[in-house]
């Protein structure tokens, strides 16, 4: 009775004050009895002290530890010499070709007896150079006939190009996979002697990824029939060809193949509905998306891929070039 007539002389606030009081303490009590391990404590000194009412499974008291001392042997392996801790300086690799340079005392050793000889290795680089091959093609006539025989010239990388398999491939190289510009590669041939424009070596990679592009239809293959593939899209600016110095925004689109660990790299002009849904592209079963959420639809009777967040969007679009012979389902 005292309890209630003190609560009936509490204000509104006051009572939200107490309820929220109360409200805490239960959840602190809760966590300890029915929390994570980490989060748990239940004294043994006072087992009722925290009931409050709810049955609290004990847990039950086993008997007496025995302990059983266990000793053995086991044989320990040695490991080659080349698997030993190098404590000194680095070996260099046994792969890599030796050029020896033998250097003789000062002094006259004439009928001395050598016991012996020190090996100090040093690594050294020979810089890349440049080079012209020529390809010289004797030619011949017949007196009798006046054929005019001359040889074949073997297959060149770029037609009537003056750059060899050797230097197109370390462009690419210097710039796609050691991330150097084209300008700083322009440069390094300048100090070589060899002054080439930019534009010169921009046709010269862009031939050369048409060579490698079948090398690319089979890894395209390869990555979008996996069985789970993420995607995304990732803008970027693009110089304008009919624009002298504006940009467009175009985006990459990133497909990753996470079972072979395989990443395609599709580009488009813009992030228009034919990009992720292209029919002859998308050929996976599945898709779990990095940045976005992929439902599946039937395609001209072929499995292919549509963005969640574009399906009330990109309906109308689809009408206009395709026909959805099923209702989308998720993935």
């Amino acid at each position: 009775m005292i309890a209630t007539s003190a609560l009936e002389e509490l204000s509104r606030e006051e009572l939200v004050v107490k309820v929220t009081e109360l409200t805490h303490r239960l959840d602190q009590l809760e966590r300890l009895v029915f929390g994570s391990k980490h989060e748990r404590f239940i004294p043994t000194v006072s087992p009722d002290q925290l009931a409050l009412g709810i049955p609290i499974q004990q847990k039950e008291q086993s008997g007496p530890v025995l302990l059983q001392n266990i000793q053995y042997q086991r044989k320990k392996e040695s490991k080659p010499d080349t698997e030993k801790m190098q404590t000194g300086r680095m070996a260099l690799p046994a792969s890599l070709p030796r050029e020896e340079e033998i250097i003789e005392p000062k002094v006259d050793v004439t009928g001395w007896k050598q016991i012996g000889k020190e090996i100090t290795e040093e690594l050294e680089r020979i810089p890349g150079k440049l080079f012209v091959r020529q390809y010289l093609r004797p030619k011949y006539v017949n007196p009798t006939t006046g054929e005019i025989a001359i040889g074949e010239l073997p297959v060149r990388p770029i037609d009537k190009g003056i750059a060899g398999p050797g230097l197109l491939a370390q462009i690419v190289i210097d710039k796609y996979v050691d991330h150097l510009p084209i300008y700083r590669q322009v440069q390094r041939f300048e100090r070589e002697g060899m002054k080439l424009p930019i534009s010169t070596l921009a046709d010269w990679i862009s031939g050369t990824c048409q060579l490698l592009e079948p090398l690319y239809e089979v890894h395209r293959k390869q990555v979008l029939n996996s069985d789970y593939l993420q995607a995304d899209e990732t803008p970027i600016k693009v110089m304008d060809k009919d624009k002298k110095g504006a940009t467009h925004r175009g985006y990459h689109w990133v497909y990753h193949a996470p079972a072979n660990r395989l990443v395609l790299f599709d580009y488009r002009e813009g992030r228009v509905v034919r990009g992720p849904m292209n029919a002859s592209m998308i050929l996976a079963a599945s898709c779990k998306p990095m940045g976005m959420l992929f439902t599946r639809i039937l395609i001209n009777d072929q499995t292919s891929l549509c963005c969640t967040a574009w399906r009330m969007r990109a309906a109308c679009l689809i009408r206009h070039w395709i026909t959805i012979s099923s209702e989308p389902s998720m993935c």
